[in-house]
């Protein structure tokens, strides 16, 4: 489970890592753990670029390695070892139960980030006054303020979030200048923790706790989708489908959906019954439930962008930039705004 780690305690190697291994042994030669004990979705979200740079007077053989939250890695191809100093900070400790949250991250101090870091009350929208208003009074229900905040109950902000600083589509390179090109989004996001012992589910039975471990992550626990419309609605399921037919569906899933053919047939069963009489509570067993999931416990509200009473982001624009970052000496002497 991406936003808490009780049952995965320590760094949590070889996630989140720059692994380099001998290609006719498969040997690991190195690895180098650019988040510990990830709480936050920051997998790496591209491969690292390989470039030669000049570094204290000579040449040296580098890997980049971009990050979703704006961090690029330089990387000695040999060693591993960082170029450029990277701190151990100290992050804050998570109040979530049975969690322990690594005490340092590794931050590093060339190149300079090539997006924000954090979001505070400087970095609110100022498209208008009355979407600064409502980002404002939002924002005051919200833990931000450090980079490595926790998941949180009461909401944490992830920024930049869950689809950037930079992306899948990786950064480009100039292998003659030593010059990253790194194009990357600037959006808030807002990552609120559900307690499942807490949650209506419980009491609404086997069916409501299946949906909220499983489903509610995407679909929401409204099952309303998502703005974006990635998710579809759930609302109106039984006019669409009948019941085997999403039976089917959810145990061997299709197209973006993954399966989830490791739920029993008795979780199945109820999850497609709750999915078609959602406001029905349980006829037996006073809304008990055995489901094996609740070992892990918390769940969360889905994947939401933190966006004004429009749906624009909650970010002051740009909402994204290309930055052309100087390897050599860990700059970035260039930074392209771009519209959304």
């Amino acid at each position: 489970f991406d936003f808490w780690g009780g049952n995965r305690k320590g760094k949590n190697l070889f996630a989140n890592c720059v692994i380099a291994l001998n290609a006719q042994t498969g040997e690991r030669i190195w690895h180098y753990q650019t988040v510990h004990h990830d709480l936050w979705d920051r997998d790496l979200p591209a491969p690292p670029n390989l470039v030669t740079v000049r570094h204290k007077g000579k040449k040296t053989d580098a890997v980049a390695q971009i990050t979703k939250w704006g961090e690029v890695f330089l990387l000695d191809r040999e060693t591993g070892e960082p170029l450029f100093p990277v701190f151990e900070s100290p992050v804050p400790s998570s109040d979530l139960k049975d969690e322990e949250t690594w005490p340092t991250q590794p931050v590093p101090q060339n190149p300079p980030p090539y997006v924000p870091q954090l979001f505070t009350e400087n970095e609110i929208t100022n498209i208008s006054t009355e979407s600064h208003e409502f980002v404002a009074d939002s924002l005051k229900k919200l833990r931000t303020g450090e980079l490595f905040m926790p998941p949180s109950t009461q909401g944490t902000m992830i920024f930049p979030g869950f689809d950037g600083g930079g992306e899948w589509g990786g950064a480009a390179v100039d292998i003659k200048k030593a010059v990253l090109y790194v194009n990357s989004n600037i959006m808030p996001w807002v990552l609120k923790m559900v307690d499942i012992s807490k949650s209506e589910a419980v009491r609404r039975g086997q069916g409501a706790m299946v949906y909220q471990v499983n489903c509610a992550v995407c679909h929401g626990e409204d099952r309303k989708g998502d703005p974006t419309g990635t998710y579809p609605a759930l609302g109106r399921v039984a006019e669409k489908y009948g019941r085997k037919q999403v039976l089917d569906l959810i145990r061997t899933g299709k197209g973006f959906m993954p399966s989830f053919g490791g739920l029993s047939d008795s979780e199945l069963e109820e999850l497609t019954a709750f999915l078609f009489s959602p406001d029905s509570l349980p006829a037996s067993k006073n809304g008990s439930t055995g489901i094996s999931a609740t070992t892990v416990p918390y769940t969360f509200t889905g994947y939401n962008r933190f966006v004004d009473e429009s749906g624009y982001p909650a970010v002051k624009p740009p909402w994204g930039t290309l930055s052309a970052i100087d390897l050599n000496e860990g700059t970035i002497p260039c930074l392209i705004l771009r519209s959304p």
